[in-house]
């Protein structure tokens, strides 16, 4: 699994764990801190999200750069007779 994924896996987790959070403390009368303390995972979510996006970047130019250096074939020319 390559980083881009890993960190963007780990995003939506901390989002998903987030919401998960807020429901199960405005559902519960003894879990009340969870709804309280809901917005605990956001930034690493948030901080997730940005690594996955600058790891994403960070792998697109080199497949583009390599691409771009290829050698092309000459065209080929038809001749009519």
């Amino acid at each position: 699994m390559n980083k881009h994924k890993v960190w963007k896996t780990i995003a939506w987790m901390s989002f998903a764990a987030s919401g998960a959070m807020y429901v199960i403390g405005s559902n519960d009368g003894h879990l009340t801190e969870l709804k309280d303390l809901f917005f605990i995972p956001l930034p690493l979510g948030y901080i997730a999200l940005v690594i996955a996006g600058k790891t994403a970047e960070e792998a697109s130019p080199a497949t583009a750069s390599a691409e771009e250096s290829a050698p092309e074939a000459p065209a080929e020319e038809s001749t009519s007779e």
